[in-house]
């Protein structure tokens, strides 16, 4: 189930169901990033969140109708309906 970037909305930066670029891409960016700002001495920090309950409120019909204007179709499609 990998989203295909045909619309050119997403960043380069965004990881997870994309092709070549897994949550595995992201934790690798992420702690090598952490680690050479700590190697130069460099201040650094993080804002983390939890969207989970986000997705919780979303209104099925609205998510189905953008997850199709997002080119998200066939059995991919089928998995969020169901």
């Amino acid at each position: 189930m990998y989203c295909r970037n045909t619309t050119n909305i997403l960043s380069n930066e965004k990881c997870g169901f994309r092709i070549g670029l897994k949550i595995d891409s992201a934790i690798y960016k992420l702690t090598t990033d952490i680690l050479n700002a700590m190697n130069n001495k460099l201040l650094l920090g993080g804002i983390f969140g939890d969207m989970e309950k986000g997705f919780d409120c979303v209104d099925h019909g609205i998510l189905l109708s953008k997850l199709k204007f997002y080119v998200i179709n066939g059995k991919d499609l089928a998995l969020y309906q169901s």
